[in-house]
């Protein structure tokens, strides 16, 4: 298989070079003329195909007349036909697409293919194969064509049977396969071997009866036997769909939950919205590609995973590559013109399997009406549990919570952020006995005023942490805001304070969570019911690492 693969590449390297080589007919009908060479059935076949083989010019049936392979081949490489002469030059250039196209198929270093090259040197690559393994894979199979065989009739057997044991689709298989049961008849036309009778009537009557005989004697325990596997099989098959819908809920709950974060992100600064002329405006602001592309991403699965558009899905990738910016762009673009005509779904949709609308005839049994309140049950009962789950994205610290999700792309100007609620993530020693460590902790605090443009210094006044020791008032002092450092979750990284209770309460109908009413409400922090307390100097108070 590493010969023919290498022959071909070559053959493909000379046609990229000179795509007129297509229409050479010594070129194409040698291109595997070294196998031939070491193979002389190889080349017997290739002599019988082209070169002896005859047919019927006429149909039988029909009486169409039928061109020959040998007619055919004649006009592909020596046209006399006016239109076939035409197409001569958009076949070259057809050639040079192909011969590109599979090249790099055969150069991608990700795919099995490549290390069958010599190009490769790897050690399954033809030029490394040792000449006795060469000899010992002479006259055998590169191909599992018959193992593949068994399986597809087996897998027919098992269709066509439906309640029929897999040991026993597999030996009707191997019966139809070896034509054991086989019986000559006498066809106009069939050679003699086509004609052999099969390994059962090759036995005396006396055996055949016997076997015959034993068969039926052992049937009432083969079907005891068979009737145990069908129902091993039923059960197997039973756990493998309730596996599959459980994988397909947690999926649908994953999703359900990336649904919801791009719907609320729809009313944050975070999505560009109105006219289309905001993506230009707000992609000048951006200075790296890595920025511009993820704001791109994130606005566009706003409308597709958070409204549920999957006409207007979009890859990222394109043959193997990014898609330009500008091609983002356009689509986005084209997403908010549309915006205008569409109608804002009131909440994300979900991704669970459902029944297909069909019109109903007279009146719906009470089974149907069921059937459809199960699957509306089923849809509510997933929302509630992703509410719940919903809490996971309240984590400050945590990249995919809302509190960085809900951001805006670009730097806010100083100006903007005058009277503004902004988050810090600042580094605080922790003592814990003897030892002294750092922890970043994100501190809120209200901007008063602008000290200075550069630096970008503002005079920041900080909330009360009852918990970290010389913070427990409210502090006032200056704080440099680096542009570098917007939206990072490292050391002075900064972002604007989200108040997570003006898209949604997450913590209704939840009598394990508790909100107190004090400053913290203010700000959407979080406790969560609980005895232990802490001794350390400075605590991370709930579960989910969120400054208390």
């Amino acid at each position: 298989m590493s010969k023919a693969l290498n022959v071909f590449y070559e053959k493909l390297q000379l046609i990229q070079a000179n795509p007129r080589l297509v229409l050479s007919e010594i070129f194409m009908t040698s291109l595997f003329g070294v196998i031939m060479d070491k193979l002389p059935p190889f080349q017997e076949y290739w002599t019988y195909l082209y070169k002896k083989k005859t047919m019927n010019v006429v149909s039988r049936k029909s009486g169409a007349r039928l061109m020959g392979l040998a007619k055919a081949r004649e006009e592909l490489f020596n046209p006399t036909i006016e239109t076939n002469k035409l197409c001569q030059a958009r076949v070259i250039q057809l050639a040079q697409v192909f011969a590109d196209v599979v090249l790099v198929e055969f150069r991608d270093k990700k795919k099995a293919t490549w290390r069958n090259l010599d190009e490769s040197d790897s050690d399954i690559c033809y030029k490394n194969c040792k000449d006795y393994i060469d000899k010992m894979l002479l006259a055998h199979k590169a191909v599992n064509d018959d193992s593949e065989r068994a399986l597809g009739m087996t897998t027919l057997s098992v269709q066509r049977g439906n309640n029929i044991s897999l040991s026993n689709a597999a030996g009707e298989a191997g019966i139809k396969y070896n034509k054991v049961f086989t019986r000559p008849l006498p066809v106009h036309g069939k050679k003699k071997d086509d004609c052999r009778r099969g390994i059962f009537h090759e036995f005396t009557p006396e055996l055949a009866d016997c076997i015959l005989r034993v068969a039926v004697e052992d049937a009432p325990e083969q079907r005891e036997r068979n009737n145990e596997d069908l129902e091993r099989q039923e059960d197997a098959r039973l756990k493998k769909e309730d596996y599959i819908k459980a994988k397909g809920m947690e999926k649908a709950k994953k999703e359900l939950v990336r649904a919801y974060m791009f719907y609320d992100m729809y009313n944050t600064e975070a999505c560009w919205k109105g006219s289309p002329t905001v993506v230009t405006e707000k992609l000048k602001k951006l200075d790296t590609e890595g920025k511009k592309r993820d704001a791109l991403k994130a606005n566009i699965s706003i409308r597709v995973k958070g409204f549920g558009w999957k006409d207007q899905h979009i890859t990222w990738t394109k043959k193997r590559a990014k898609r330009p910016i500008k091609e983002l762009a356009a689509h986005l673009r084209k997403i908010i013109r549309l915006e205008a005509e569409l109608e804002i779904p009131k909440q994300p949709p979900t991704n669970v399997l459902k029944r297909r609308e069909i019109p109903v005839l007279g009146t719906m049994t009470d089974e149907r009406r069921q059937l459809d309140e199960k699957n509306k049950n089923d849809e509510e009962a997933l929302r509630k549990v992703v509410k719940m789950m919903k809490r996971e994205r309240v984590v400050r610290g945590d990249e995919n919570s809302i509190y960085d999700a809900f951001q805006p792309f670009e730097v806010p100007e100083l100006t903007q952020l005058v009277k503004k609620r902004i988050d810090i993530c600042w580094p605080l020693d922790t003592v814990v006995g003897d030892d002294k460590t750092t922890e970043k902790v994100w501190c809120q605090g209200t901007v008063q005023n602008i000290v200075s443009l550069k630096p970008p210094i503002v005079n920041v006044l900080w909330d009360a942490m009852l918990d970290v020791k010389g913070f427990e008032n409210a502090t006032e002092g200056e704080c440099e805001l680096n542009p570098d450092k917007w939206r990072k979750t490292t050391a002075y990284g900064w972002r604007k304070d989200i108040d997570v209770e003006l898209f949604e309460n997450y913590y209704a109908d939840d009598d394990d969570v508790v909100v107190e009413e004090d400053e913290d409400e203010e700000e959407g922090v979080v406790h969560e019911s609980s005895s232990d307390e802490d001794d350390n100097e400075i605590s991370v108070g709930d579960e989910t690492g969120e400054l208390c």
